[in-house]
């Protein structure tokens, strides 16, 4: 594909990214139980409208944008005040939680190269249900990562095997508040105790659940306790993109102090140029998303978001209450807020989904790990207020029709999958494969996912990983094949 010889009228494009748009989930729908932290039209279009403000202003300096950087300072501040930091709190905004989560290693890593010199190979503790992006912070910042089994039946990790897995070589605990596959908290309290004993540094994910989680103590609810509040947490990360309601790009990394925030920033006066310095992996960037958050924070303010808490809440019981009452489905661990994974006794969960998602429903399957068994996953809104009784419903007729339209016949090509060895493959084989799944080069997943998640459940992760690199690595294509429809 290349450029066009004359430019395009304004309009025929704004009418082919419209039409182009169509194709994409709704994520404002009610039946959207996944992907999406839609709240209502109102702050959506006070954010877009603020966003827009500032879309062309650069983050990279300081000095030709005093405005962002006092939005930024701003919005830590109020985050460190929600999670009880002190005065001696300070963090960075930064474009989502993965990146918050990489800053927090890589700080923790030459954290340890100052104050740890003999530590020669780096590993962090995680568990098991830690998010993928610190696996990404492993391979990308060469610290060796110590995988710790959760309870399978709490989807927590236990403070004593995280102990037990401690080397002298650890730099790093993990605990998540809450983890993003089951709503559970991790002890972050027996943690934080172990992280003083053994002088290690110790990061809280919270980027699911760290906001939502103390506007739901405030209001009566018994969540464990997961901050600043906590002796021994060094580190926090929290998305504003999420259970804030911002628009996406904006989430916050906090320290305990300036001295590890230190080790998080970057400088370079060295070349030619002007000299650089970047507290967060990004250089230049928009000042949309700075913008936005700061808007939506002030908009919506303490009394708005409690109310938006006791109405989360209101749902989270009347699911929980649903789910307890049905003999077919469970809920997995003890989730603290508003994410559930949702266990069947007897349905094929990867077909469920297919079948939920004919009637409408935007949600995802997880594949069974570590003891823990497949399961649908879903996180509740504001906007699915109404929803849960109807949802309950459909996921009945739907389990039924799964169940119903079983078959000797199912899973064949997941045993033939599994009889290959995919290590005597080379990438071209690989591809083959995929393209008799349905996932062939440039192309996204037409039709139900059912059988392809049945093999990526029975292979080993690893497999499954490179399976994935090589069907992503194809994805481009598309963008080479897809004609002008101007």
């Amino acid at each position: 594909m290349q450029l066009p010889p004359k430019g395009i009228d304004a309009n025929e494009l704004l009418t082919q990214l419209a039409k182009r748009k169509e194709s994409n989930v709704d994520w404002k729908g009610k039946k959207t139980l996944a992907y999406s932290f839609h709240l209502n039209d109102e702050v959506t279009a006070l954010a877009e409208e603020a966003y827009r403000t500032y879309l062309w202003d650069n983050a990279l300096d300081p000095t030709i944008s005093p405005a962002l950087l006092q939005f930024g300072s701003e919005i830590v501040a109020i985050c460190a005040s929600h999670l009880h930091g002190d005065d001696e709190v300070g963090g960075s905004f930064t474009s989502g939680g993965t990146e918050s989560v990489l800053l927090a290693v890589k700080t923790a890593r030459d954290y340890s190269r100052e104050h740890r010199p003999e530590i020669k190979n780096p590993n962090m503790i995680l568990p098991s249900t830690a998010h993928p992006c610190f696996h990404k912070a492993a391979e990308y910042f060469n610290v060796e990562k110590i995988i710790v089994p959760v309870d399978p039946k709490t989807c927590s990790v236990r403070s004593e095997d995280v102990e037990k897995a401690i080397t002298p070589d650890t730099i790093l605990l993990v605990g998540s508040a809450t983890s993003y596959a089951h709503g559970s908290v991790d002890p972050i309290a027996q943690l934080g105790q172990i992280a003083l004993e053994k002088n290690l540094l110790f990061h809280v994910d919270g980027c699911i659940g760290g906001f939502l989680l103390n506007l739901f103590r405030e209001l009566g609810e018994p969540v464990p306790e997961y901050d600043f509040a906590v002796p021994g947490v060094t580190s926090i990360s929290m998305d504003l993109h999420k259970y804030a309601f911002c628009p996406k790009g904006a989430s916050v990394v906090l320290y305990k102090n300036a001295t590890l925030r230190k080790h998080q920033i970057f400088s370079y006066s060295g070349w030619p140029g002007y000299s650089i310095v970047n507290p967060t992996m990004q250089s230049s960037k928009t000042g949309g998303p700075l913008a936005a958050a700061w808007t939506v924070l002030h908009h919506l303010g303490k009394e708005g978001y409690l109310k938006i808490a006791a109405d989360l809440l209101d749902l989270r019981r009347d699911l929980i209450k649903r789910i307890e009452a049905s003999e077919e489905f469970y809920l997995l661990g003890r989730p603290e807020m508003t994410l559930f994974g949702i266990a069947s006794t007897s349905t094929n969960i990867f077909a469920l989904e297919d079948e939920l998602k004919k009637r409408g429903y935007v949600l995802h399957s997880q594949l069974e790990r570590e003891g823990i068994p497949a399961n649908l996953h879903i996180n509740l809104l504001p906007a699915n207020a109404g929803i849960l009784e109807s949802f309950f419903v459909d996921l009945k007729e739907a389990a039924k029709v799964v169940r119903e339209s079983s078959s000797e016949g199912d899973g064949m090509l997941r045993a033939a999958m599994e009889s290959v060895d995919l290590s005597e493959l080379d990438d071209k084989g690989i591809a083959a494969l995929l393209e008799m799944v349905g996932l062939g080069a440039g192309q996204l997943p037409g039709g139900g996912m059912a059988e392809v998640n049945e093999i990526f459940n029975a292979l080993p992760s690893e497999q499954t990983d490179r399976l994935l690199k090589i069907y992503f690595n194809g994805l481009n294509r598309i963008q080479k094949e897809t004609p002008a429809e101007v």
